[in-house]
């Protein structure tokens, strides 16, 4: 039977909680909840005043009638990092140790302050590609021991500390999906991008912005206190509401203010379908308390050039009618409860290990009596299967020696995985983005259409900028298109179109364009990283 529990997420504005059950079959909310969080109480998911979260915590539970204290946490920051890396095929039990063992090379931090923990993605077992690919994520112990903290206040038993990325994939995993789709879920202070296709996660990114500005500005303008901002969201929900913004901040300018959340999901955007042009994401979904704040919708669609829905409802979650139209609201709290990663700090673990250990020696003691008991009559079956046993140990003995070269296959393992990093970080100190200059000119060549002028470009080391005429503006627009598809520019800036006439009288038309190449992001040298692990591996297997 399913455990009922708390799932629960503080952020920095916001706190939300809802009553769900505990396993990896457990898709049902019976209640939720979204309340303030006290200022200033908690920055980037790690708890300052345990005290004052703790408050007002109690006081909310209270008012809803949630009374259960066993909790899930689900922790969103942007300082729990995150890696993928694919390993050898070798069992779930040795995933953890392989893991450990290799956590200096995934992040280059101070381990002792880390609780690393990983999620398996995929698994190929056969094939030359075989291996398991992992979400491997290493969490602050400052972060992750404010929580018990804060339980240890309100008198909670924590089931389990999850990072939000994790939930949120779990829920979203079951919803029916054949295309690539980008689930943006936008909160507060932070949003975080999922790209999956089915059930496989292809690609996932927290980024620090999120509504947090624009409401702010809102109530600024209103003359509205901090305290209302959870007001302010629903009356900039409402699309029967019209905000009156008052003297100090006209309704044009406080859009502004959501323009780096809408720059964010544009960048990540491209930056998927920049390197995944053959499989590229077909449509985003919207979800999170800010996914319907009245234009965000349009706006992105503008900036993206793509279809976008708002979430309505989560399929396969069971909730009473008038809940399930607010639990796109709440995918990082279901989640959590579903299948939540080990991010309990090892100190926290001691109480559970000395009772087992205690249960142990009480059972051991009673094994060895009842053996001493039976050794006099088993004594000459004991003599026959001590025979036995030596025989089976010369042939172990025999086997070892036999497997010996695969201490030495691993030895090179190593040896060449930490060759290859410093390799890496070599060709990342002499690299340049201006590099891809060559194969730039190349592609202009070879793809823009014949009535294009260049006049001057200023080749600089992240970008080129160029002034162009062309003879109409169709082909102005060729150019631009053109532009846009070569695979050495990762972002484009075109500036105004003049139409002026030259000696001959005739019009032309000319333009400034600028053009960043593109650069090789930590995530694609994590992805590189990924990839020469995979080669090494199917070198050793070889061996």
């Amino acid at each position: 039977m399913a455990m009922k529990i708390l799932a629960i997420e503080i952020g920095e504005r916001l706190i939300k909680v809802c009553e769900t059950y505990m396993g990896s079959s457990a898709r049902k909310a019976s209640a939720c909840a979204t309340f303030q969080t006290p200022s200033g109480a908690v920055i980037d998911g790690e708890i300052q005043d345990a005290e004052a979260v703790a408050t007002v915590i109690r006081d909310n539970l209270k008012k809803n009638n949630l009374r259960s204290r066993k909790v899930v946490f689900s922790i969103a920051s942007t300082r729990i990092a995150t890696r993928e890396v694919t390993i050898p095929p070798v069992k779930d039990a040795k995933i953890k140790s392989l893991v450990e063992a290799n956590a200096s090379d995934y992040f280059p931090v101070d381990m002792s302050k880390y609780r690393i923990t990983y999620s398996l993605q995929e698994r190929k077992t056969m094939g030359p590609d075989a291996g398991n690919r992992l979400l491997v994520m290493a969490a602050p112990l400052t972060i992750l021991e404010s929580y018990f903290t804060l339980s240890v206040l309100l008198g909670f038993q924590v089931q389990a500390l999850d990072y939000s990325g994790n939930s949120q994939y779990h829920l979203l995993e079951v919803i029916p999906n054949d295309g690539v789709t980008m689930y943006i879920d936008i909160s507060s202070a932070y949003s975080i991008t999922t790209v999956m296709q089915k059930s496989k996660l292809l690609m996932q990114r927290t980024f620090p912005s999120g509504i947090d500005e624009y409401v702010l500005a809102y109530l600024a303008g209103t003359e509205k206190p901090d305290s209302e901002f959870l007001a302010a969201i629903h009356d900039l929900s409402s699309e029967y509401y019209t905000p009156q913004f008052g003297d100090t901040t006209p309704a044009y300018e406080l859009a502004e203010y959501l323009s780096r959340l809408i720059g964010n999901i544009t960048r990540l955007v491209d930056y998927y379908n920049s390197s995944n042009w053959e499989m590229p994401i077909e449509r985003l979904v919207l979800t999170g308390i800010g996914s319907r704040i009245v234009g965000l919708r349009e706006a992105v669609a503008e900036s993206t050039g793509m279809p976008v829905t708002v979430m309505q409802k989560l399929d396969k979650v069971g909730a009473s009618n008038s809940l399930a139209s607010v639990l796109p609201q709440y995918i990082s709290c279901l989640g959590s409860a579903i299948s939540p990663v080990d991010l309990v700090p090892e100190r926290y673990r001691k109480k559970k290990k000395e009772k087992k250990k205690k249960e142990s020696v009480s059972l051991g003691v009673t094994v060895f009596v009842m053996c001493i008991l039976a050794v006099g009559g088993l004594s000459a079956s004991a003599y026959l299967s001590y025979q036995d046993a030596l025989t089976e140990k010369a042939k172990l003995t025999d086997e070892v020696a036999e497997l010996e070269h695969a201490e030495i296959v691993y030895n090179n393992f190593i040896s060449y995985n930490k060759a290859a990093d410093d390799l890496r970080a070599l060709d990342t100190l002499i690299s340049s983005p201006n590099d891809a200059l060559l194969g730039f000119i190349e592609e202009l060549e070879n793809r823009m259409p014949p009535e294009i002028n260049v006049i001057a470009a200023n080749c600089g080391t992240e970008s080129i900028e160029m002034n162009i005429t062309v003879t109409s503006k169709l082909a102005a627009a060729k150019v631009i298109q053109q532009l846009r598809t070569f695979e050495t520019i990762g972002v484009i800036t075109v500036g105004d179109l003049d139409e002026p006439e030259d000696d001959t009288g005739l019009t032309i038309v000319t333009f400034s364009v600028s053009c960043e190449y593109v650069t090789q992001s930590p995530d694609d040298t994590a992805q590189d990283q990924t990839d020469t692990t995979q080669d090494q591996t199917d070198t050793a297997q070889d061996q």
